[in-house]
């Protein structure tokens, strides 16, 4: 810590501020949109038979699924190349307070999978509607494998989960799973056939109402179980597909649903289904798989304020630990924002509601890179574990352009402290680590942060210099980067003892704690080190405590270590 003692020689002060970060991609308050990947995508086979649905619509019945009386159309059926497609099957379980017609039978699913390739990949792009305008990206045909961008990497994977009445083959889809494939994560979206199971609209509220009084509210209930079962069915068939199984992250695996889609994931990942609602509202769990790190929702939906999806006042989502963002609309009454607030307000994990002001239940070409830079930035932090990424979103407040979004929610949990020294400014002190045990709660807003000090140990290392017997003291520092200063300069920042707080660092060093016995008998010293205070702006302040007789001889000691850095 010479730094801090050339300060301390001096007298310097420097000018106190929880001040914001300026510049950068991510500074406190408004951020660029993304640009696209860089890697160029490819997909896997969907060739179709045209000659059987020539029209855009007839295909687009096929790949959302039509019931028996609709002649049971699904997207299998027009694959000319089937052997080479990603299909698979899903065993519906016999559980009949989620499934009625299809409980205990074989339902056949399919999917699209879409990569980062490599620009060596000159297969052509594979055209799907009457004006050739849409197009699946340099599509593989027949017996062909897919072409990596780096044989040898394990990218993240991303399970897609479209909304009700869609498919992946829907423009605005298509174009965003490209985006993610083109940012080096696999995606892998089911074609869910809604149509097979229930023939409703989640688009038309109204329609929603006649199932509920005509009795169809059953189908409904089936409808939202199957498409969990489908996406833990299509990980599970990549993860043993040959083609893909070595070249995918089964640690990082993530999830990006719309509407539905969204609802879809939090089963997936053990919410709790809304199943009966009358005489009263009652729920049962779908499924629970953990390999979900993260889920990202585009107008979310969880239900309509008479019928929640998730239970009643949506406590099917109490102590969800995944994290979660949700990008929802102000002026939406298929999925309104209040509901979305309730139920993520229940969750217990990293978690974020950002709104965008007047969106409906649609999408809009020019919030595309807002939902893009949200959402990346999400999987970085909670996909990828990177903390940079994690507290650049706890300091984001909008993304200029496109949508006119805000936060309404955002909890970003406090990492655990580093564990070794090599990530601070100044590693080579010789405070050893078990007499400090440093423990955090709460958020990157409201951080919790304490140093519990062993006594004993602590005296330990003081006896073994000719101080033997001396009471010590306790200091506590922390380094603030000068971006967060808005100075070229970082600066020293002393805490004070109880009840003051945090001041700039000036010569002597005052004392956290003072005059404390060495016996190992006392109860362990704990200092609140923060104390519900909002940090967002402190990226990169580096924590450091320190003990000795004086503040000069525990720098001159090097008796001091770093507990914590934040992200």
């Amino acid at each position: 810590m010479n730094a801090a003692h050339r300060l301390l020689i001096t007298g310097a002060i420097a000018g106190f501020a929880w001040a914001s970060t300026v510049g950068g991609a991510w500074a406190f308050g408004g951020v660029n949109p993304i640009s696209p990947g860089a890697y160029p995508v490819g997909c896997s086979d969907v060739s179709q038979n045209f000659a059987l649905a020539p029209s855009d619509e007839e295909r687009a019945a096929y790949w959302e699924g039509t019931s028996a009386s609709g002649q049971g159309r699904y997207v299998t059926q027009l694959f000319t190349q089937a052997q080479s497609a990603f299909i698979f099957d899903v065993a519906v379980p016999d559980a009949p307070e989620l499934f009625t017609t299809f409980a205990g039978q074989v339902v056949p699913y399919a999917a699209i999978v879409c990569y980062p390739t490599s620009d060596s990949n000159m297969r052509p792009d594979y055209y799907y509607d009457a004006a050739l305008t849409k197009f699946v990206p340099r599509m593989q045909r027949a017996a062909e494998t897919p072409l990596w961008a780096d044989a040898d990497a394990r990218y993240p994977v991303v399970l897609y989960s479209h909304g009700l009445d869609g498919s992946p083959l829907s423009r605005e889809y298509l174009q965003t799973i490209a985006l993610l494939a083109s940012y080096g994560y696999v995606v892998v979206a089911p074609f869910h056939g809604d149509g097979r199971f229930a023939d409703v609209s989640i688009d038309d509220v109204s329609d929603l109402a006649r199932f509920l009084l005509d009795g169809g509210f059953r189908e409904v209930v089936e409808l939202q179980a199957m498409r969990p079962l489908s996406l833990k069915a299509a990980l599970d068939t990549l993860l043993a597909d040959t083609n893909y199984r070595d070249h995918v992250d089964a640690e990082r695996v993530a999830g990006f649903g719309t509407s539905l889609g969204a609802e879809s994931l939090l089963l997936y990942s053990g919410a709790r289904l809304t199943t009966d609602f009358f005489p009263r509202l009652k729920s049962a769990q779908v499924m629970s798989d953990a390999r979900l790190k993260a889920i990202a929702g585009y107008v979310p939906y969880f239900g309509q304020v008479l019928l929640p999806a998730f239970a009643d006042d949506q406590n099917g989502l109490d102590g969800m630990k995944v994290p979660f963002l949700g990008i929802a609309g102000t002026a939406d009454d298929v999925a309104p924002i209040s509901l979305i607030e309730q139920g993520v307000n229940r969750m217990t994990g990293a978690r974020y509601v950002i709104a965008f002001d007047g969106l409906t239940h649609t999408l809009h070409q020019g919030d595309l890179p807002d939902i893009y830079t949200w959402t990346l930035g999400f999987f970085d932090a909670y996909l990828n574990g990177s903390e940079a990424a994690r507290g650049q979103i706890a300091r984001t407040s909008q993304v200029t352009g496109g949508a006119a979004d805000s936060v309404r929610i955002a909890y970003t949990p406090l990492p655990a402290p580093s564990t070794t020294q090599t990530v601070f400014t100044f590693p080579d002190g010789r405070l050893s680590a078990d007499s400090v045990q440093v423990s955090v709660d709460g958020s990157l807003s409201s951080a919790e942060l304490k140093a519990t000090l062993d006594a004993g140990r602590l005296h330990q290392q003081l006896a073994e210099t000719d101080l033997s017997g001396a009471a010590g003291n306790v200091y506590v520092l922390a380094l603030v980067r000068g971006e967060a200063l808005g100075s070229a300069d970082s600066a020293w920042y002393v805490k004070l003892a109880p009840p003051q707080g945090w001041a700039p660092l000036q010569g002597p060093i005052a004392a956290c704690l003072e005059n404390m016995a060495g016996t190992t008998v006392e109860a362990p010293a704990v200092v609140d080190v923060l104390a519900g205070m909002d940090i967002r702006s402190l990226a990169g302040t580096e924590i450091y405590i320190g003990y000795g007789v004086s503040d000069v001889e525990a720098l001159s000691a090097n008796r001091y270590r770093g507990i914590y850095r934040v992200p």
